[in-house]
């Protein structure tokens, strides 16, 4: 009885018997209030489209609450001014604010070198497209979408110069451009390193257990015999990037899926962000160690260089999410725990980490100290 009502018309679908139970179901399962609320926000865009194109609906939903936002230019660095903009925005009031979580850090969202590898290994013997996923999604800093629709196989219209690994290694580039789809629709570029090119290619593509040539003729041969492969006009001559040992298309909740499920079982606290969180961090942190700088050298200028950088990588605009990844690395410093960051210096494989473990007591027993100690 607590559950929302299945199966009703958009267009019949009520506030009070819906949407609101809905939410309250999406809480009790635990979700952040910050991802019910753009869940909400997507709902009433899409109430207001049905309104404004003459569409009859039950839903009415709370009304919003109209502030003033002051952006402050001083904190953005690009800018060649420190006048303020202000604009008009609206408060959602179908959610609750006090239930929403104000981080200034993302210490909680990176993911240790040693549980990284134990996800590795899990989603590895699960199948190993799930792990080569994961390792990319680190690597790149994809969102999960861009990950599972635009890394490339090969020559695409969104990639018309990639090289597959054999190419990018006869020809000696260590690093490739990926563009992909950003939020919005904008068309934005990442990086893809040939160390983790390696990786896709040798565990993946070339994989000893099930490669991806035998994946494709299951795709071929089985997949777009299904009715699913009709449903979403799929052919034979189609070649998708990911397939699972089956020969189906992965797409983003199944890899999701597959991640959260391999977390459960392991006892590690995961969510779809903390792979690009950890890249991110371990971005700035391998930018400081380069620089020869330290804690107290996360100044204003860090900040600056930094925006630049992940602005480029990640996409971002506002300065205060750069300040955010800038605070995670200052407080992992200070607390000494940088060594639990995923260090492509350290370890780009499952075989080189269990080396390195294996002739580096100091480095073994590190780890598994860090592992016991609380978050910050």
């Amino acid at each position: 009885d607590d559950n929302p009502v299945i199966g009703v018309h958009y267009c019949a679908a009520t506030y009070e018997n819906n949407m609101k139970p809905l939410i309250e179901l999406l809480r009790n399962r635990e979700w952040k209030e910050e991802s019910i609320e753009q869940y909400v926000k997507t709902w009433r865009n899409f109430y207001r489209f049905l309104t404004a194109t003459g569409v009859d609906h039950m839903m009415f939903m709370p009304d919003t609450i109209e502030e003033s936002i002051v952006e402050d230019q001083e904190g953005n660095f690009l800018s060649h001014t420190n006048n303020s903009g202000k604009f008009v925005g609206e408060k959602e009031t179908a959610i609750e604010e006090e239930l929403k979580e104000y981080k200034d850090d993302y210490v909680d969202s990176i993911i240790s070198m040693s549980d990284f590898w134990r996800l590795y290994q899990h989603l590895y013997a699960l199948d190993e497209v799930y792990a080569v996923m994961a390792f990319c999604e680190f690597s790149t800093l994809l969102r999960v979408s861009a990950l599972v629709r635009d890394f490339p196989l090969t020559r695409t219209k969104l990639n018309p110069h990639f090289k597959p690994f054999s190419a990018a290694t006869r020809d000696k580039i260590r690093m490739q451009d990926i563009s992909y789809i950003a939020k919005g629709g904008k068309i934005k570029k990442t990086k893809l390193s040939i160390s983790a090119h390696k990786i896709f290619n040798d565990e993946y593509i070339n994989s000893e257990l099930c490669n991806y040539e035998q994946r494709y003729k299951k795709y071929q041969n089985n997949y777009c015999k299904t009715k699913w492969a009709k449903k979403f006009n799929r052919t034979e001559q189609m070649r998708f990037c990911w397939l699972n040992k089956n020969g189906t298309p992965v797409s983003v909740r199944e890899y999701q899926a597959a991640l959260e499920n391999a977390a459960d079982e392991l006892g590690i606290k995961i969510h779809s962000h903390m792979m690009r969180h950890t890249g991110a961090t371990q971005l700035l942190w391998r930018y400081l160690k380069e620089h020869n700088l330290t804690a107290s050298h996360t100044n204003d200028l860090l900040v600056a260089d930094a925006h630049v950088m992940l602005q480029k990588l990640l996409g971002h605009i506002n300065v205060e999410t750069t300040r955010m990844y800038v605070r995670t690395v200052e407080r992992m410093i200070q607390a000494e725990k940088l060594s639990m960051l995923l260090n492509s210096a350290l370890s780009v494989s499952k075989k080189h980490h269990d080396e390195l473990i294996k002739n580096n007591k100091a480095l073994s027993n590190g780890l598994s100290s860090m592992e016991c100690s609380s978050t910050v």
